[in-house]
């Protein structure tokens, strides 16, 4: 599995990357949510690999799908404002 987890591991750090350079830290509310969505999708999967890969942890399953479930409706919100108002 550590193949597999350095790829994926990879891949979310270039999405918040992404993110942060296509909205800019200057970025209005609608980026400012996308930037902070991918933040929360990176803490979702650290705090998923940390119980799967290291300990258990009490609530941990809850607070997995919390911060994943924040970070879907921060990413679709802040692009669904992003695209319809951009012509």
């Amino acid at each position: 599995m550590k193949i597999p987890v350095i790829v994926y591991t990879g891949v979310i750090t270039s999405m918040l990357m992404l993110a942060i350079r296509a909205f800019g830290f200057g970025a209005p509310w609608y980026g400012r949510r996308c930037i902070l969505g991918a933040f929360f999708f990176v803490m979702s999967d650290t705090i998923l690999a940390f119980e799967l890969f290291y300990a258990d942890f009490p609530y941990s399953g809850v607070l997995v799908m919390l911060t994943y479930g924040i970070a879907q409706w921060l990413i679709v919100s802040g692009s669904l404002y992003y695209l319809r108002n951009r012509i």
